[in-house]
């Protein structure tokens, strides 16, 4: 996330930074509901979600900019 996070506050855009950040909450929430179960444990939720915030970032970096990250 770093180089999109720069690129973007440098360029005085954050209003597509937090887009982004808010489009990925509300999609986390609908993956959450999908893929993450009652019995799952603490880590694995953790794992999930820093899996999904990745690939997330990863492909809004590369439609955003058309650079992967």
């Amino acid at each position: 996330m770093g180089k999109l996070k720069e690129a973007m506050i440098k360029d005085n855009e954050t209003d597509n930074y937090l887009t982004m950040h808010r489009i990925m909450k509300t999609k986390w929430v609908e993956w959450e509901k999908k893929h993450i179960h009652h019995d799952d444990i603490g880590h694995t939720i953790i794992r999930a979600k820093n899996g999904f915030e990745d690939g997330f970032i990863e492909g809004f970096c590369f439609r955003f900019t058309g650079e992967e990250e």
